[in-house]
């Protein structure tokens, strides 16, 4: 059918067939967009639900460090105190006429409650963040890790080669890790049987990373997984959601009967350098 019999049944067609097109990619258009304005409240949604659970996690932290710093200076000022006027009256009693076999029997009890008031004050100092801040959270770490030394619980080494304290660390950012760090050790007193914890810092242009290791049983750990069997109850999640807080990162290495190594890196953007 020639085009110059029928002008008017080719303009049509040639109208319908452009109607058309524009229609379809008027549709596809439509759901492009509509696809895209999904995708960017998802991405609104997600958003909103990270920054929740990051403010629900800091007021949650910011409650515990408030509740352990009242504990702390209740332990200070209350028991403390207790415990001083105790060894005073014993203090007192050594100067009384005693029995046969008293005074050395005193003697005990007094150094018995010297050491137990020095372990009160040392567990309050630990618990106030205060103290934290002020000597730094590495420098805090470094006198943990030698106290639970002392005690017998594990033999430790420290690698810091640079003697870097934390103190250039933001406040909240050396809270965190000090927490993270006695959670971690909670577990590797309860769990590993390590004879040995080491714990290394170490700094470069990027930021700072703390390892602790210990040498004790290991565990299967499959990231993929989100296993938690080692961690007792406190898991990778725990660990990870502090983490996040200082746009950090954590990365765990364990091997069966070999011992366990958590990294924790903060970037230089989080560490105030």
């Amino acid at each position: 059918m020639p085009q110059q019999e029928y002008p008017e049944f080719f303009i049509l067609t040639a109208v319908t067939i452009v109607i058309a097109v524009l229609l379809v990619g008027f549709i596809v258009t439509i759901f492009l967009l509509y696809q895209r304005k999904k995708l960017v409240q998802e991405k609104q949604v997600q958003s909103m639900r990270a920054a929740f659970e990051k403010e629900l996690l800091q007021t949650k932290l910011e409650i515990q460090e408030d509740v352990l710093k009242n504990i702390s200076m209740e332990i200070h000022d209350n028991i403390g105190q207790i415990m001083l006027l105790t060894n005073v009256n014993i203090s007192i009693l050594q100067t009384m006429p005693l029995p046969d076999g008293a005074p050395e029997l005193i003697k005990e009890t007094k150094l018995m409650l010297s050491k137990a008031t020095e372990d009160i004050s040392q567990l309050s100092r630990s618990l106030n963040s205060d103290r934290i801040t002020e000597i730094g959270v590495f420098a805090a770490i470094t006198h943990e890790l030698k106290l639970m030394s002392q005690k017998g619980l594990f033999q430790s080494a420290i690698i810091n080669q640079n003697h870097i304290d934390g103190k250039s660390l933001p406040k909240e950012t050396q809270l965190l890790l000090f927490r993270m760090f006695q959670e971690m050790c909670n577990n590797i007193i309860k769990h590993a049987k390590a004879t040995l914890v080491t714990i290394s810092v170490e700094e470069n242009e990027s930021g700072l990373q703390l390892s602790v290791k210990d040498n004790g049983i290991g565990f299967e750990f499959n990231p993929a997984a989100g296993e938690q069997s080692a961690f007792n109850g406190v898991g990778l999640r725990s660990l990870q959601s502090r983490v996040n807080l200082f746009r950090g990162s954590i990365h765990i290495d364990s091997i069966l009967h070999e011992g366990t190594t958590i990294s924790i890196f903060i970037p230089a953007a989080g560490t105030g350098l």
